[in-house]
């Protein structure tokens, strides 16, 4: 509904949320995180994630700047 493909947050309640919901979540790792196993779905920075997908489709994507924050009040 929202167009949205991936989604990369540091929020593990954001994370189960998004992935709950049907939006392929990735959990960018943090301090305040660790102790949350979510496999091959944590991220290390925005490099790890773009490596990461160009291996499997080279040169299919792209991190378009500048990054923000979606938040609904």
């Amino acid at each position: 509904e929202a167009g949205i493909d991936w989604f990369i947050d540091d929020n593990y309640q954001t994370y189960l949320e998004m992935n709950k919901n049907g939006i392929c979540c990735f959990l960018m790792d943090t301090l305040h995180n660790r102790k949350h196993e979510v496999g091959f779905k944590r991220i290390l920075n925005f490099a790890d994630f773009k490596n990461r997908f160009n291996l499997r489709a080279p040169a299919n994507i792209q991190i378009v700047g500048p990054l923000f924050n979606v938040e609904t009040k």
